[in-house]
């Protein structure tokens, strides 16, 4: 509906894809080749999860009124609120495919 939609563009591209494109083979193929074929989507999505999220952490903030310190802390704050949101919600979109993954 309009409201996943919505969700789903909040969430990084990588994700966004790699859940798009298990959604639509999951039924297609057999359990035991859809579970290779998705651990190995969810693997290289949380590596890319973790790329993007070390790219906030070293982030340009644009000069403010803030010290370095809290910049650099704004910085790692960030980064992990972003990791640790997306991992969460592809665990629990995967949740839904009923194989072990993560």
């Amino acid at each position: 509906g309009h409201s996943a939609t919505t969700l789903k563009q909040g969430w990084f591209p990588t994700m966004r894809r790699t859940l798009g494109i298990l959604e639509k083979i999951y039924r297609v193929l057999e359990m035991s080749t859809f579970q290779g074929l998705a651990q190995e989507a969810v693997d290289l999505c949380i590596t890319s999860l973790k790329a993007a999220s070390l790219g906030l952490a070293r982030r340009y903030i644009p000069a403010t009124n803030l010290s370095p310190a809290l910049v650099t802390l704004t910085q790692a704050m960030d980064s992990q609120l972003f990791l640790v949101r997306h991992l969460l919600t592809l665990r629990e979109h995967i949740a839904a495919f009923e194989c072990d993954l993560v």
